[in-house]
């Protein structure tokens, strides 16, 4: 038998005003899905993330990449696609 051990990485020190960011963010996300009254799955899908992921950045997870977050943002119609690229 295998034992496989996987190191954590260490919690990340943010400051004030990201973390007040990602809350704000996280809030837009919420309230323009549920304003064009999709599913977190019909979201989740149409920006090719899973539900999971979709879940923390409406939580304001620290954890999810702002490169995923930005994409949702364009799923929602909320930022221009040049912002994308």
């Amino acid at each position: 038998m295998t034992i496989q051990v996987v190191k954590m990485a260490k919690d990340r020190a943010y400051s004030r005003y990201t973390r007040e960011a990602a809350a704000l963010l996280a809030k837009q996300v919420q309230l323009g899905r549920k304003r064009r009254k999709w599913t977190e799955r019909e979201l989740a899908d149409r920006a090719g993330i899973s539900r999971a992921t979709l879940q923390k950045i409406e939580k304001g997870d620290l954890s999810v990449a702002i490169g995923i977050e930005s994409w949702v943002l364009k799923e929602r119609g909320r930022i221009p696609v040049s912002w994308m690229s």
